[in-house]
């Protein structure tokens, strides 16, 4: 008998998580957001609701690459605004096939808008970038500053805005993504 309560216990509590996850990712994607003066990204037009990060980190350049991929929910837009500074865009993706992006203007405290052309039935982009050597939020230190001093380490330091310049970005705390 005391199995059986476990047991039944354990799948009322699990059965709850779930539903709670699913109302929470439901929530994320119908919210209304606040325009911001910080960020370029108009997330009302299109948002980032999940990112998967593939990205090399190069201790002896003090470089990362690679390739940042999003799920999006357009809300009819045309185009999806994320947040960059100091980034050397590679190359965009939509839905797997190559499209459009420009920077733009370049602000020393907002960066670039990085604007990518999607279509209504875009899900999903992906983009190709490094940073650079002005990069703001990477913290590189050598194998003799830590600890150990066997390895290098490296830090990310993104507050208040410069995740912006390590990953493009909607570079705004009420953007909140799934990993």
């Amino acid at each position: 008998m005391k199995n059986y309560l476990i047991l039944l216990l354990s799948t009322i509590l699990a059965l709850t998580s779930c539903q709670e996850k699913e109302q929470t990712e439901a929530e994320n994607t119908s919210k209304t957001y606040t325009e911001e003066s910080h960020s370029y990204a108009q997330p009302n037009d299109a948002v980032i609701t999940h990112l998967d990060l593939d990205i090399n980190v190069e201790f002896e350049s003090q470089v990362i690459n690679g390739t940042a991929t999003y799920d999006i929910k357009n809300n009819g837009s045309k185009t999806i605004i994320l947040d960059s500074k100091f980034l050397e865009i590679e190359r965009v993706t939509q839905n797997g096939e190559t499209t459009e992006f420009e920077l733009g203007e370049f602000d020393e405290s907002l960066g670039q808008p990085l604007t990518i052309q999607i279509k209504d039935d875009t899900k999903q982009i992906a983009i190709t970038y490094s940073t650079t050597a002005k990069t703001e939020a990477l913290q590189w230190l050598t194998a003799q500053q830590t600890a150990d001093k066997a390895h290098p380490f490296l830090f990310t330091q993104g507050q208040a805005i410069l995740t912006r310049t390590w990953i493009p970005i909607q570079d705004s705390p009420q953007n909140t993504y799934y990993l």
